[in-house]
C-alpha cells in the first residue's frame, strides 16, 4: 500500500472483473498493517471508519475496504462481486429463489438490474414489478390462472407477493399492488403456495403468498388486496408472522378475516416472545384469553404488558400448567408472583401483591430472586437463615442458572454457583447447559467463569453440538451483537475441546475469517 495519504488515495475503482479472494486478501493485509502502527493503514481505516479503538478487527477492515470502492459496507461488495460473474439468465433465476430466503445484500444488488432482467419471463418480470411488460405477458399467455413455474415451481402472483424490494425501491410497493390486481383479475390463485419442508400450517410445507406479506417487513397494503380476493388467513404462517410486527396491520387485517381460536392461543405467545403491547392488545380485543402471563413473564416481558393482560381478566394466581413444553422445565406449577420473584422481577412483584395476589414465595423463589438482582448480601443472608437449602434444591430450581447463564447475567451466575446451583444442569430450547449457552452468546467472561468453576467440555445440546461447534455455528447464524467469537473459541480449544476440519470448513464456508485463523493457528487444516 502507498503512503500517500491524500484523500483521494482513500479510493480505488474496482477492476472489470473483481476477485473476492483478492478483496478479503487486502482486508487481512490492512488489518495487520493497521495492528503493527503502520500510519497509512491508521490513517486509511480512521478515514472509512467513524471510530476505531484499538485494534481492528477483520469485519472492520473489511467495512473500510468496501467503501473504499464506493460500497456502503462488506456484504454489498461481495454481492457485487458474486452477481458480476453469473450470466443474465442465472441472475434472473437466482433473483426469483433468493425472494424466500434472506440474503437481502445479494437479492438488493441483483434488483439493481432490474431493468436487464425484467423481459426474461413473467416470474421475474412480476417480481420486478414491471407493471407494462406484466400486462403484456399476461394477455398473451392462455390458461394463466394454472401457470406455475420459477426455480420455486409456483404462480407469479406468489414471487410478486414475497418480494421484498419495497425496502429498497420507494417506488415498488405500490407497482407490487397494480401486479398483484392484475394477476388476480387474470385468474391467480389468492392462496398460491411454495412447498418448504416441514413449514406451513401442521407441517405440510406451504407458505402462501399471503404469508410473503405478512411476515418482515410487513405489507398490509397487499396483504389487504389478498385477503378481500379470498386468501386463507389461517394457512398456518401468516397470523403467526405478523405477530412479531411493530406495525400491526396485518395482525388487524388477519383479525378482522376471521383466524380460528387455536390459531389465537398459540400465536399470542409468539407476540409476547418481543415488547409489543399494541400487537397483545389485538389478540385480548378479539378475545383470546389473556391467561398467558406464564409465557409473558418467562420472556421477561414489561410491567405494562403484564398490566395488559391483567386488565383483560388474567388470573393473577393462576399456577403455570405448562402447557407448552418450553415452560416444563423452569416454571410449571409456579405461580405469577413465584416467576416473577425468579426473574429478579421487584416491581412486577409488588404489582402482583398490590392487587391481591397471594404471595406465596418460598426460600428458594427468594434465593433465585437475590442471584437474579446479583444481590450477593441478601444470597448469603437466605443461605444463613436456612442452612440447608442447597440440598432442598429441585431440578426446577437449578435450571434457572443455565438461563441466567444464556441472559448474560454474570454476577447472577457466580453467586449461584456459590449457593450450590447444579453448573451442569439443562434448560429450555436447546436443552443445554450454561456453557453451551454461553457459547452461543460469545461470551468468554462467562466462558472463562464457567470452565474455572468446572464445567464439563464434553456436553452437547439436542441437536447435537459441542461448545464449540456451537460456538462457530452461532457466529454464523444467529450472531450475538456483543459477542467475541474468536476469542470464545481460543478459549474452548486452549480448554481441551478438539479442532476437526469440519469446524475450519464451516468458518471457512461462512466467511468467518477471524475464527478460521484461530482454527488454524490450532492446527485445523483442510
Amino acid at each position: 500500500m502507498s503512503e500517500n495519504t491524500s484523500r483521494d488515495s482513500h479510493y480505488r475503482n474496482l477492476p472489470l472483473s473483481p476477485d473476492l479472494n483478492h478483496l478479503k486478501a487486502e482486508a487481512k493485509t490492512l488489518k495487520k498493517q493497521f495492528n503493527a502502527g503502520d500510519s497509512w493503514a491508521r490513517n486509511f481505516a480512521s478515514f472509512h471508519l467513524a471510530v476505531v479503538l484499538g485494534q481492528l478487527k477483520l469485519a472492520d477492515a473489511q467495512s473500510a475496504i468496501a467503501r473504499s470502492y464506493g460500497f456502503k459496507n462488506w456484504p454489498r461488495l461481495k454481492a457485487y462481486v458474486e452477481a458480476r460473474a453469473l450470466s443474465r439468465e442465472d441472475r434472473a433465476e437466482l433473483l426469483l429463489k433468493l425472494i424466500f430466503e434472506s440474503n437481502y445484500a445479494l437479492l438488493e444488488d441483483l434488483y439493481s438490474h432490474h431493468k436487464t432482467l425484467s423481459g426474461m419471463n413473467i416470474f421475474v418480470a412480476c417480481a420486478l414489478g414491471d407493471v407494462e411488460t406484466v400486462r403484456s405477458m399476461v394477455e398473451g399467455t392462455p390458461e394463466f390462472e394454472t401457470l406455475v413455474g420459477g426455480p420455486r415451481k409456483t404462480q407469479p402472483v406468489t414471487y410478486v407477493a414475497h418480494a421484498p424490494f419495497g425496502i429498497w425501491d420507494h417506488t415498488y410497493p405500490e407497482r407490487q399492488r397494480e401486479i398483484v390486481k392484475l394477476l388476480l383479475e387474470y385468474g391467480a390463485d389468492p392462496n398460491a403456495f411454495v412447498h418448504e419442508k416441514g413449514r406451513g400450517n401442521k407441517g405440510d410445507g406451504r407458505l402462501s403468498a399471503l404469508y410473503g406479506c405478512c411476515r418482515r417487513p410487513g405489507n398490509p397494503g397487499l396483504a389487504q388486496i389478498l385477503i378481500k380476493a379470498g386468501a386463507n388467513p389461517n394457512d398456518g404462517e401468516s397470523l403467526y408472522h405478523a405477530s412479531e410486527l411493530k406495525d400491526t396491520r396485518c395482525l388487524e387485517l388477519l383479525f378482522e378475516a376471521g383466524v380460528d381460536k387455536e390459531s389465537q392461543e398459540y400465536c399470542i405467545r409468539r407476540a409476547l416472545d418481543d415488547e409489543n403491547p399494541k400487537a397483545v392488545e389485538i389478540y385480548l380485543k378479539h378475545g383470546t384469553s389473556p391467561n398467558h402471563l406464564d409465557w409473558a413473564l418467562f420472556r421477561e416481558r414489561s410491567l405494562e404488558i403484564v398490566q395488559l393482560l391483567v386488565n383483560y381478566g388474567a388470573d393473577i394466581n393462576r399456577p403455570s400448567p405448562a402447557d407448552h413444553w418450553l415452560l416444563v422445565g423452569r416454571i410449571k406449577g409456579l405461580t405469577p408472583v413465584r416467576i416473577s420473584e425468579r426473574n429478579g422481577d421487584s416491581r412486577t412483584v409488588t404489582y402482583f401483591l398490590d392487587r391481591g395476589a397471594v404471595d406465596n414465595r418460598t426460600p428458594i423463589d427468594l434465593l433465585i430472586g437475590a442471584c437474579a438482582r446479583g444481590e450477593r448480601e441478601r444470597a448469603d443472608e437466605i443461605r444463613r437463615n436456612h442452612r440447608n437449602i442447597a440440598a432442598t434444591l429441585t431440578e426446577q430450581d437449578h435450571r434457572n442458572l443455565p438461563a441466567f447463564a444464556r441472559s448474560g447475567r454474570l454476577e447472577s451466575v457466580q453467586i449461584m454457583l456459590d449457593a450450590g446451583f447444579d453448573i451442569e444442569t439443562r434448560t429450555d430450547d436447546l436443552d443445554a447447559t450454561a456453557l453451551l449457552y454461553a457459547s452461543t452468546n460469545g461470551d468468554v467472561s462467562m466462558i472463562e467463569l464457567l470452565i474455572r468453576r468446572g464445567a464439563r467440555l464434553d456436553v452437547t445440546h439436542k441437536y447435537g453440538g459441542n461448545p464449540l461447534g456451537t460456538a462457530i455455528y452461532s457466529a454464523a447464524y444467529f450472531p450475538n451483537p456483543k459477542a467475541d467469537y474468536p476469542h470464545t473459541v481460543e478459549r474452548l480449544i486452549d480448554a481441551g475441546l478438539a479442532v476437526t476440519e469440519e469446524h475450519l470448513k464451516f468458518a471457512l464456508e461462512h466467511e468467518l475469517d477471524e475464527v478460521a485463523d484461530v482454527l488454524k493457528s490450532r492446527g485445523a487444516a483442510i
